[in-house]
């Protein structure tokens, strides 16, 4: 299902991915001032199929591991879509021989489950994604692996 669509390559946010279908592209400013940009795949069903990215997303004081970085990042992307975190785990990112710190987080929202990689890449925080009411870890799997960033 997902991961085999559409390749999709965003000139601004420097990455490819693919989706299952087409995405839909917006952008908005958070309350605290931050520029969100997101790459939606809806392709009908139970699922939607996004990468969200910012530079970056959260400010954390000087000095800040990049772990609690990302970690700030999902809990503001679960409390901004109204859902709370029930899982996360260090996962990093490797990508053409480098290491990148990466957290794997479950949220649910209103019945419905979110699986996201979240990744800090230089400045830039990735957010790829698979919404659903069903868990389907294969699915992610294969949106994240087919997400590559410009470096």
């Amino acid at each position: 299902m997902a991961g085999g669509g559409v390749e999709y390559g965003s000139a601004g946010g420097r990455y490819t991915v693919d989706f299952p279908t087409s995405p839909s592209e917006r952008s908005e400013a958070t309350p605290a001032g931050f520029d969100l940009h997101f790459a939606i795949s809806e392709p009908g069903g139970d699922y939607a199929f996004a990468v969200v990215f910012s530079d970056p997303l959260v400010t954390t004081p000087t000095g800040e591991s990049a772990s609690r970085q990302l970690e700030v990042g999902a809990t503001f992307a679960a409390q901004d879509q109204g859902g709370r975190i029930v899982g996360l785990n260090d996962d990093p990112f490797v990508y053409e021989d480098r290491t990148y710190p990466a957290l794997d987080v479950r949220i649910e929202i209103d019945g419905a489950q979110a699986k996201l990689r979240s990744i800090l890449i230089d400045d830039r925080l990735y957010m790829v994604m698979v919404v659903s009411h069903e868990q389907e870890p294969e699915a992610f799997r294969r949106l994240v692996d087919s997400f590559r960033p410009e470096l």
